[in-house]
């Protein structure tokens, strides 16, 4: 057999191979593809371990403690970013729980074996990155706003012996230092609707 005479038998077999296998082509659009996103967890942000870790160490604090508090804060990083309609979620495989959020933006953090367990994760109703959240130390406030000044210096007082038994970086931090003033510091944020 010649060359060309195997090149024309390869393509009749290819041709006849090929043939129930040809498929026809058809122009359809595929509908565009859209992801809504209720929630998001912020890689920089402590996982609910280490807040709940956080709250078992105050609790189990044996110095006196009734004037401290360890809130959770969320904050905007742009101060002109809307707070309207902000959510704080603690979602887990079992665990969806909405953590309410005052005008300070706190929230209170329950302690709950099963989101322990699954390792729960805090998210919110915004795009990871926009917010930042920690715990902090503070003093417990008073629904009216007035603090007898003994009880300003016992809550600073105490508030320092808590964050100096805290962690490494609060011991050097708060080395050495004592109360010799209170300042309050309210946050600029817009009023959450």
């Amino acid at each position: 057999m010649s060359k060309s005479q195997i090149l024309s038998l390869f393509l009749v077999i290819a041709s006849s191979l090929a043939s129930p296998y040809v498929v026809n082509a058809q122009t359809r659009e595929a509908p565009p593809q859209s992801v809504i996103v209720a929630s998001t967890r912020d890689p920089q942000w402590m996982s609910y371990r280490k807040a709940y870790s956080s709250l078992e160490w105050l609790e189990a604090y044996a110095k006196p403690k009734q004037f401290v508090r360890l809130p959770f804060e969320l904050w905007p990083i742009d101060s002109n970013e809307s707070t309207e309609n902000l959510r704080l979620g603690l979602v887990g495989d079992q665990t969806h729980l909405v953590l309410p959020l005052d005008d300070g933006l706190n929230a209170i953090i329950p302690k709950l074996k099963q989101a322990y367990d699954e390792d729960a994760e805090f998210r919110i109703n915004r795009k990871a990155g926009t917010y930042q959240f920690q715990n902090t130390g503070s003093i417990v406030l008073n629904q009216d706003g007035k603090y007898p000044l003994t009880d300003l210096r016992t809550a600073c007082d105490q508030l320092l012996s808590v964050l100096r038994n805290g962690s490494v970086k609060y011991r050097l931090q708060f080395s050495g230092k004592k109360c010799s003033g209170v300042e309050f510091f309210f946050k600029k944020i817009q009023h959450l609707q």
